[in-house]
């Protein structure tokens, strides 16, 4: 296989976790020669429908060890790049079950009973908002809302000055070779590339072709993810409302003068087409089951939203894997319906393993 170039890093995919780990791999390896390689455009896959709020919270100590780095990468490149971003208050419905795990899962935040002017916010700003009879609120943690489609350009376009960087998009790969060296890459357009490492980044597009690290991933499976876009504007002072026994949230966005309501979708074994993948009325079932129980009548606000789907391993947790042939070969991803929110984390520790 004749190679048309050879760089220190390859990275397959242009989402938000292929455009981290450029980022990070730049600051970190000024010298490398680096490659992006993106089949569509940056950004426009499952990161581009993603809700793109950002928040450290976590079922267990490594993921939350893991959303709270993403968090302060979040930030930390934050001030610097044009990052699109809005933030709220967290408040949390618990019933008398949930309440410590919940507080156990909320990293840097200790969660309280809202005072009587934080319940007064609540109401305002959600006026028929209720609560079942044994659940409560609890108070505390910052949840920040990102445009996801600009962030991962952001990140993107800040490497592109870089002679060292080049990014191609459009362009598939229909394969990954070892080689004793790291691995050759053929593309889909006839060309290939050398590399001495490898990250694959690829979302719900599972690399059936990109090597041995296919094998191991026979329990990772599909699912829609769908958020709503709720037009009622909310004031600028109004909290985010997070439901963790529906894996769903209320996220303000007073710039956009709406809600975003996302949540739990029970539609597997979905195809990554972004042309294919709508909101249907099955979500809009799925959605007032939960938003009728705490906010009746909102659901009659909902003006379409946020579609698509994303990679889930067996046990929900992110994935990452160093193929077993191609030991320079990292596959990053499985972020289970989170992958925004933990993008910085995973690309860090991909980075770290290739390097």
């Amino acid at each position: 296989m004749k190679s048309h170039g050879r760089y220190d890093l390859v990275i397959v995919g242009g989402g938000i976790m292929g455009a981290w780990a450029l980022y990070l791999s730049v600051g970190q390896h000024p010298e490398w020669r680096i490659a992006l390689i993106e089949q569509s455009t940056i950004g426009s896959g499952a990161s581009g429908h993603s809700a793109g709020v950002s928040l450290p919270l976590g079922r267990t100590p490594s993921q939350r060890d893991l959303a709270a780095r993403s968090s302060a990468l979040y930030a930390e490149a934050g001030s610097s790049l044009p990052f699109r971003t809005s933030q709220a208050t967290a408040c949390w419905i618990v019933d008398s079950g949930s309440e410590e795990s919940v507080r156990e899962s909320v990293v840097g935040s200790d969660l309280i009973e809202p005072s009587p002017s934080q319940r007064v916010l609540i109401k305002h700003a959600l006026p028929e908002f209720r609560l079942g009879h044994s659940e409560a609120i609890l108070w505390g943690g910052t949840a920040r809302s990102h445009e996801p489609l600009a962030t991962a350009r952001s990140l993107v376009d800040h490497c592109r000055g870089s002679a060292c960087v080049i990014c191609w998009e459009g362009v598939g790969v229909g394969g990954i070779f070892p080689n004793e060296d790291g691995a050759d890459l053929l593309l889909e357009d006839g060309r290939s590339v050398s590399a001495a490492r490898v990250i694959v980044a690829v979302g719900p597009w599972l690399p059936e072709r990109l090597g041995t690290i296919a094998a191991r991933m026979r329990n990772v499976r599909i699912k829609k993810v769908v958020a709503l876009h709720i037009e009622a504007a909310p004031p600028a002072d109004a909290p985010a409302i997070f439901i963790p026994s529906s894996d769903a949230y209320l996220m303000p966005l007073p710039r956009r003068r709406q809600w975003l309501f996302s949540f739990r979708s029970e539609q597997w074994d979905c195809e990554p087409k972004v042309e294919q993948t709508r909101i249907d009325a099955f979500d809009e079932i799925t959605a007032a089951r939960t938003l009728e129980r705490y906010v009746p009548g909102l659901m009659a606000s909902c003006r379409g939203g946020r579609a698509f789907c994303d990679a889930y391993a067996e046990d929900g947790a992110p994935m990452l894997l160093r193929d077993p042939v191609a030991k320079q070969v990292v596959f990053v991803g499985a972020g289970a319906g989170a992958g925004f929110r933990m993008a910085p984390g995973l690309a860090e520790k991909a980075l770290e393993l290739v390097s």
